[in-house]
């Protein structure tokens, strides 16, 4: 499912205040670190919400090799 920087956020991250900003979320999407497609344009957040987010990047990274 493909969503906007926002969205992403706000699913991600919840009601969070620290959350980051999506210019952050589509710096990390050029970079190839987020994954995602520009369409149009405009950069949307490839969001799977059976997907395991920890907090943790290498937590993350291990169990999605497992």
């Amino acid at each position: 499912m493909l969503l906007t920087p926002s969205e992403w956020l706000a699913r991600r991250f919840g009601d969070a205040q620290k959350r980051p900003t999506p210019s952050s979320v589509r710096r990390w999407l050029e970079a190839g670190e987020l994954a995602g497609e520009k369409i149009g344009g405009r950069w949307f957040v490839e969001y799977d919400p059976q997907a395991v987010h920890t907090g943790s990047e290498i937590a993350d990274r291990i169990l999605k090799a497992s």
